[in-house]
C-alpha cells in the first residue's frame, strides 16, 4: 500500500511538472490562442457590460426565461450570423498564477491520479499494461472534455491538439512513474 501511495504522489508530481514544462517552456501552452486587435475598445465594452464574474456565451439567450420558438430562431440567425463565442469574465481582475492556483492544480492532479492507480490497480497487471491504462486516460479525458469544446464552443484545432499532446504526454508520463514505483513481485500495487 505504501508503494501505491508513493507511486501516486510521484506520479501526480511527474504530470504536474510535465504540465508546467509544456505551458512555460514549450509552445504548447499557447497554441491557438491569440491577441484581440483592438483590445482597449474590447475591454471597455466587457467593462461596461459584464457586472460579475461568469461564463458568457454570446449572442445571449436567458434559457431561465423559457425562450419561445420564435425568439430561438431570432438567436440561432444572430449566432450564425455573428460575431458569437464564449468568455470567461472576472470584471474586476483576479491574480495571474499564484501559490493558490498552483496547489489546485497540483490538488487536482493528484487525485487524478489517485484515482486512475485505483482502477489500473484494479485491471492492469503488468508494468507496460499499467502504463498503457494510464496514457489511455489522456484520451479519454481529452475526448470527453476538450473535443467537445472544439464541437461546440469552436475551440482552434490547434488549441484543441495541444490539450491532447499534454493530456497524453502528462497521463503516460504518470503511468511510467507510477508503474515503475507501485509494482510488486504479484505484478499487482
Amino acid at each position: 500500500m505504501n508503494r501505491m501511495i508513493i507511486g501516486v504522489v510521484l506520479a501526480g508530481l511527474g504530470m504536474f511538472f510535465w504540465s508546467a514544462l509544456a505551458h512555460t517552456v514549450l509552445p504548447i501552452g499557447d497554441m491557438g490562442i491569440k491577441v484581440l486587435h483592438d483590445e482597449e475598445a474590447f475591454l471597455g465594452a466587457v467593462e461596461t457590460s459584464v457586472t460579475e464574474p461568469g461564463f458568457y456565451l454570446f449572442p445571449g439567450l436567458d434559457m431561465s426565461a423559457k425562450p419561445s420558438a420564435e425568439e430561438q430562431k431570432a438567436w440561432t440567425a444572430k449566432y450564425e450570423a455573428g460575431p458569437c463565442g464564449i468568455m470567461v469574465v472576472h470584471p474586476h481582475g483576479r491574480k495571474a498564477m499564484n501559490a493558490s492556483h498552483l496547489l489546485t492544480e497540483l490538488g487536482a492532479d493528484l487525485l487524478a491520479v489517485g484515482l486512475a492507480a485505483w482502477l489500473v490497480s484494479h485491471l492492469a497487471f503488468g508494468f507496460w499494461r499499467r502504463t498503457l491504462a494510464f496514457t489511455l486516460m489522456g484520451p479519454i479525458a481529452w475526448l470527453s472534455l476538450t473535443a467537445s469544446y472544439w464541437n461546440w464552443y469552436g475551440f482552434p484545432a490547434a488549441h484543441v491538439t495541444a490539450e491532447a499532446i499534454d493530456q497524453v504526454v502528462g497521463w503516460f508520463i504518470a503511468g511510467l512513474v507510477f508503474s515503475a514505483i507501485a509494482r510488486s513481485g504479484s505484478g499487482r500495487p
